[in-house]
C-alpha cells in the first residue's frame, strides 16, 4: 500500500479486539511515529502506553468529563451524547 492508498483508504475505529498488542507491535509503532515531522524539528514526543483495563477506562472517563467542561455547549449534540 502507498502512502496515496493510506490516506483514501483510512478509516475510524471505535471499536477494538479485547486481545492486547504485542510489545514488539508497540514498539514499531512507536518508532514510526517519531517519524512524523515537527515544529522546528523539535520532536517534543512523550508516548505512554496503558495495558491496565482498569486505568485505561478511568482515563476514558476523566477525559470525556474534562471535554463536557471545556467544550460541552460548542460541540455538537451527537458528540455530547457520546460523552455521558
Amino acid at each position: 500500500m502507498n502512502i496515496y492508498e493510506a490516506i483514501r483508504e483510512r478509516r475510524s475505529t471505535r471499536a477494538y479486539p479485547a486481545e492486547p498488542v504485542e510489545q514488539h507491535v508497540i514498539v514499531r509503532l512507536i518508532e514510526a511515529a517519531v517519524q512524523a515531522p515537527s515544529a522546528m524539528n523539535l520532536q517534543p514526543w512523550v508516548f505512554t502506553v496503558v495495558r491496565d483495563e482498569v486505568l485505561l477506562q478511568q482515563i476514558s472517563s476523566d477525559a470525556k468529563k474534562c471535554l463536557a467542561k471545556n467544550c460541552g455547549e460548542q460541540m455538537p449534540e451527537s458528540l455530547q451524547a457520546m460523552l455521558d
